[in-house]
């Protein structure tokens, strides 16, 4: 979180810096996609930045509004389609090819990447960091399973996998 500032992503492919104070906007900031609608729609503060999912990852300066990185991923990944997750130096995200990332928060560098540790087609969504460990729901693509997994921050060895057929 940031001590002064609220960070509002919008539907049409912008994020806007709200201060807490007064309610003013402070900068807003637009990615470079296309389309109607802002896929993804999820911002999460980490470091000097606020990263904001729209299809790919995009990083902007909490203080300007500048962009700094933007993170793609693989072919087929889109890293961006739901809320990232970070701690105090790396933003985490899942993909819709199942794929979980961690990017290093400043440069948006790969940190590591794991594949998703089943063997049907998965989407992974909303991670969840606490601690050491970041938590990530896989869900398969026809709806009829998933699992949560639990990977370790910095390494991105995979701790416990939990399979939940049915879906839950």
């Amino acid at each position: 979180s940031d001590p002064l500032t609220v960070f509002y992503p919008g539907t049409d492919h912008h994020i806007a810096a709200v201060s807490k104070r007064t309610g003013k906007l402070t900068w807003k900031s637009a990615t470079p996609m296309g389309g109607g609608h802002t896929l993804g729609a999820g911002a999460t503060v980490a470091g000097s930045v606020v990263v904001f999912a729209d299809g790919f990852l995009f990083a902007f300066d909490r203080s300007t509004g500048a962009h700094k990185w933007t993170f793609a991923g693989e072919e087929g990944d889109i890293p961006g389609q739901s809320v990232p997750a970070a701690d105090a130096s790396q933003v985490y995200s899942g993909s819709g090819s199942g794929r979980v990332f961690a990017l290093d928060a400043e440069t948006g560098a790969l940190v590591w990447r794991q594949e998703p540790p089943v063997t049907y087609q998965a989407l992974a969504l909303d991670p969840t960091v606490e601690g050491d460990q970041v938590f990530v729901g896989l869900a398969a693509v026809n709806g009829r399973r998933g699992a949560l997994v639990a990977f370790d921050a910095r390494l991105g060895t995979v701790l416990w996998s939990h399979d939940f057929t049915p879906y839950v």
